[in-house]
């Protein structure tokens, strides 16, 4: 407020978490917020994703730009309307909606939210009561992650990750730091490489079998 800022957050991965007891996504503390419907994701459109605000004047422009920066919004004309087909632009926008297919399947994949939630909170759990060798991710007190991904810490994440395909366990690195793509190729920043090097996704997804769950355990606390 000092300063006129306005907060975006990026809740990309965090569909279904909570801060405060208040879902993410409720903009209590922020102006808007940006959720990502890409097939890995906590639900999926296919593709896409959403932006939700408290802000009706933000909600009207991200509503404009969305399609083309047209309205048919009698309230929103500068001229008379010419008839019921009358539309007018305001801004030069995008193309940027959900098909009405893509828009279903998320509509039925937001029913089944809370127990894919559950699911991996399930998984985190586990995890983090069963892996006794590895630096496991902190929660703060005040949070109620929905686990998008698991990410752990190991001195030997080259090693363990080959070791981990090998037997047939699909582990990730999640990311590797932006700075370092050619687009940027920026100066290195000694905490964020220390991260990335050591950094190390588990498999966390609704359809993790119990029986697979126990296999990544047991591999971490016998390598």
């Amino acid at each position: 407020k000092e300063y006129g800022f306005k907060v975006i957050e990026d809740a990309s991965h965090a569909l279904g978490g909570e801060y405060l007891g208040q879902k993410v996504g409720s903009c209590q503390y922020s102006h808007m917020a940006l959720f990502s419907f890409h097939p890995v994701k906590m639900i999926t459109t296919g593709e896409g994703g959403a932006i939700t605000t408290n802000d009706k004047d933000l909600d009207d422009k991200v509503a404009l730009l969305r399609s083309h920066g047209i309205t048919k919004d009698g309230n929103q004309f500068d001229y008379e309307s010419h008839g019921k087909w009358y539309y007018e632009q305001k801004a030069l926008g995008y193309n940027y909606r959900l098909t009405d297919l893509q828009a279903a399947l998320g509509i039925s994949q937001l029913k089944r939210l809370d127990s894919f939630v559950s699911k991996r909170r399930e998984i985190a759990s586990y995890y983090l009561n069963n892996l006794k060798e590895v630096v496991t991710p902190f929660q703060h007190p005040d949070t109620n992650s929905s686990w998008h991904l698991f990410v752990i810490q190991t001195k030997n994440r080259q090693r363990v990750f080959q070791q981990l395909m090998q037997e047939g366990i699909q582990a990730q690195v999640h990311y590797i730091p932006v700075y370092s793509q050619p687009f940027y190729n920026r100066e290195r920043l000694n905490n964020s490489e220390y991260f990335y090097q050591n950094c190390l996704s588990l498999p966390i997804y609704v359809d993790l079998r119990n029986i697979d769950r126990d296999r990544v355990v047991n591999f971490l606390s016998h390598d």
